[in-house]
């Protein structure tokens, strides 16, 4: 049949069964030839012994010739051993002749003796020695006779239910051996990548044990290879997001495969072309191949591993960077795998290059920023040193600029900011730097100059062109720039000498008019000294508590009542006496000393608004100005909170004051940060209204309370009709926007008249006051209130 393997189990333990049947039935056969024989012995002994019992007296009987006598007693032996069927006497007298006697005597001896079943057993008769003659009983064994007839009888049919049995408990095994060879096949034919159920293929309950637990393995395989494939797939494209490879090649078999995400990168269509350890070698580039198969043969042979960042040309023509892991790995036996990992780190290198250049030069113009401009001024200072060549060092500061940004927007601003530096490049030769160092703001490095009269020639050029009417989106813009100079070794034989110099020459050319130059002199020198001695003093002043708080007060127009002051400082000198801001507030506002200044102004204020609380001064409002460092420096809304619960004041007795300028240089910026000083819950002024170019549209979305005339307008309000107009219309701008307007600087009757026919809120000026002290200011509202 089909189904039969003479190599399968069940051929096999059929044919062991048979061999077990066969070897039972030889073996009782071989016990029944033996019981047999035992049986016919031992009737052969009992006819012998009854024959022996009975020679004696036939020796007698024919040693004295009594052959009646003889006869009778073999007859006798026939009647009384029913198992001796004849016997037969051979006399030794000369011519005698045997004499035989039958059971039966219708049968002679000699057909007897040819019967089967029938045994001879001869005797010999003697008497003193001599033989008389010989006896020949034949036998027939009854008793085995009788018993093995019965016996074969009981064989036959033992046999045949042996048989049987046989039969039927190999059918038996035959059809249960079948039945695993059917579940063996019918596994053999199952998908492994599609695994279903199978059905029993017989009732037997070991069948459907081994049916039932092969489903629940499916049923785990199934759920394995589910949970791999999907472990496959999410590999798969944690490969393609992290633009990671995977190849691997056996030294044994030379055979080399990668991963989908590998072919992806190297541009290759896995379905069009396989990749081998050589092509990918090829796509490396000839200058870093070499290096790379030298590390890989060194891997290879020490069995180690290494790491590279190479770059490839990818079959479509690109240029990639790979950060490739190798590692080899060998067997028993000497068969070994190189392994690699390979990962798609353009877009990081890029970015990294970008980065580096990002870190040298300004994004917007392209040109160098101040950390590589301070290199490049190293660098030339050290073989200026060496060669005793000049060199000089210029701050580029463009007049008026802001307002350009104001007017026509800070796309407009950025695209000027490109066309100078283009100008600045080409006005210097290439051995020369161009830097942007701040917003409008640039530095040059003139190398290796023979005079003076060089630098000035070159400067003149650059304000020349600088100075130009340029057209920008559809604009005609005209700026104009002052610019500074030091000379190496003239003005200073290190770096940051000679910057600070050629910063103080242009901060001096353009607080002298502008659109012209400096080049640093004894004159600058000094001024530029007493301005570093003013911040050291400063410094110390405010270690010292030199810094006093005075105070000009702020006036309801519609009640007279005091609503409360704006806070201003003097310097009381230890040495000079009374100092007043100006004298100094313009030259700490270039550093960030200010920063500083400002705090301990804020925290003096927080002091007295602590000291009022538990007073009759505890409803007054406390106006603080913040600068513009000061506002844009990091964690100013974390200090100002720290500052009110440090003093246990509440925000809402201080009026923070920035001007116009300030919040509409960023006003997204500017928004953020009011704010979040809004939601601490300071209260918000914006300052020096009307002399900025405050957009509406932005001014409406600032979070404020208060809007303060600048007193510009206010002074000749009296005088001037468009003064008027402006100021009614800056208040109904205000109302309109639910602010409240406060007028700075009226100092006679007229303006406080002109002011409340306005409906202008509040006023503060030396109409009402000067700025005091707190002992004056306190005595000064006593006396309003009274």
């Amino acid at each position: 049949m089909k189904f039969i393997d003479f190599r399968s189990l069940h051929v096999r333990v059929i044919f062991i069964l048979s061999l077990f049947l066969l070897g039972f039935l030889g073996y009782s056969l071989f016990t029944l030839k033996k019981t047999e024989e035992t049986m016919l012995s031992l009737e052969e002994a009992k006819a012998r012994t009854l024959m022996q019992s009975n020679l004696s007296n036939l020796a007698d009987a024919l040693y004295f010739h009594f052959d009646r006598t003889a006869e009778d007693i073999l007859k006798t032996i026939l009647l009384q051993n029913q198992g001796i069927v004849a016997l037969r006497l051979y006399s030794s007298a000369p011519k005698s002749h045997p004499a035989s006697f039958t059971a039966d005597p219708s049968l002679s001896f000699e057909d007897l003796k040819k019967r089967e079943g029938i045994y001879p057993i001869l005797f010999s008769v003697k008497k003193d020695k001599e033989r008389l003659a010989t006896v020949e009983a034949l036998y027939q064994p009854s008793l085995s006779k009788r018993y093995f007839e019965t016996y074969r009888f009981t064989a036959l049919i033992s046999t045949l239910l042996l048989i049987t049995l046989f039969v039927g408990a190999a059918s038996y095994i035959y059809m249960k051996i079948r039945a695993f060879y059917l579940l063996g096949r019918k596994l053999e034919s199952i998908d492994p990548v599609h695994v279903k159920t199978i059905e029993p293929v017989d009732s037997y309950s070991e069948i459907e044990s081994i049916t039932n637990a092969v489903n629940r393995l499916f049923l785990k395989i199934s759920d394995y290879a589910r949970a791999l494939r999907e472990s496959k797939r999410h590999l798969m494209e944690a490969q393609k997001i992290a633009h990671v490879g995977s190849w691997e090649y056996n030294l044994r078999e030379k055979t080399f495969v990668a991963s989908d995400e590998f072919y992806r990168i190297l541009g290759i269509d896995r379905h069009e072309e396989k990749i081998g350890l050589v092509r990918l070698m090829h796509l490396i580039t000839p200058d870093e191949r070499k290096p790379f198969l030298q590390k890989l043969k060194t891997a290879i042979r020490a069995g180690g591993r290494f790491e590279v960042i190479h770059k490839i040309h990818t079959a479509t023509g690109k240029v990639k960077y790979l950060k490739t892991i190798v590692k080899v790995r060998y067997r028993k036996g000497g068969a070994g795998k190189v392994m690699g990992i390979s990962m798609d780190v353009t877009e990081e290198i890029n970015a990294k290059k970008h980065a580096d250049h990002l870190a040298l030069h300004d994004p917007l113009t392209g040109l160098l920023n101040r950390r590589a401009f301070i290199e490049n001024v190293n660098l030339v200072l050290k073989i200026a040193e060496r060669h005793n060549n000049m060199f000089a060092i210029l701050f580029i500061d463009l007049d008026n600029f802001k307002p350009v940004n104001d007017s026509f927007g800070h796309e407009t601003g950025d695209a000027l900011l490109q066309k100078i530096a283009h100008i600045l490049t080409d006005g210097v030769r290439k051995s020369d730097v161009i830097a942007r160092i701040g917003g409008d703001e640039f530095v040059a490095l003139l190398n290796d100059i023979s005079s003076i009269e060089n630098v000035e020639n070159i400067i003149n050029k650059l304000i020349a062109n600088i100075s130009k009417i340029h057209k920008i989106h559809k604009h005609e813009i005209k700026v104009t720039a002052s610019i500074g100079a030091a000379i190496y070794p003239i003005h200073g034989k290190d770096t940051e000498t000679l910057l600070r110099n050629a910063d103080a020459a242009m901060y001096e050319a353009k607080r002298s008019g502008k659109n012209h130059y400096l080049i640093f002199n004894e004159s600058i020198r000094r001024r530029l000294s007493d301005r570093m001695l003013v911040m050291e003093e400063i410094e110390e002043a405010l270690k010292h508590g030199e810094i006093e708080l005075f105070f000009q007060p702020q006036i309801n127009l519609k009640s007279g009542e005091v609503k409360g002051a704006e806070v201003l400082t003097r310097w009381n000198h230890p040495k000079k006496g009374l100092i007043f801001p100006g004298d100094y507030i313009p030259i700490i506002e270039e550093t960030d000393l200010v920063i500083e200044y400002d705090h301990y102004v804020i925290k003096k204020t927080c002091q007295v608004l602590k000291e009022w609380s538990k007073s009759s001064f505890s409803s007054l409002v406390l106006s603080v100005n913040l600068s513009a460092r000061h506002f844009n420096s990091r964690n100013l809304q974390l200090k100002m909170q720290q500052v009110l619960e440090e003093h246990e004041v509440s925000a809402e007795k201080i009026e923070l004051e920035i001007t116009e300028t300030l919040s509409m240089e960023n006003v997204d910026f500017a928004m953020s940060i009011l704010q979040n000083l809004k939601d601490i819950g300071y209260m918000i002024a914006i300052d020096d209204f009307g002399t900025g170019y405050s957009s509406l549209n932005y001014l409406k979305k600032l979070p404020f309370d208060y809007l303060k005339i600048d007193r510009g307008f206010i002074s000749d309000i009296d005088k001037f009709e468009d003064n008027a107009t402006i100021v009614k219309l800056i208040i109904q701008m205000a109302h309109t926007l639910g602010k409240k307007v406060i007028a700075e600087g009226p100092e006679k009757e007229e303006h406080i008249h002109l002011l409340k026919a306005l409906e202008c809120d509040f006023a503060q000026g030396y109409y009402y006051a000067k700025p005091m002290n707190r002992k004056m200011f306190e005595d000064y509202v006593v006396s309003i209130h009274l």
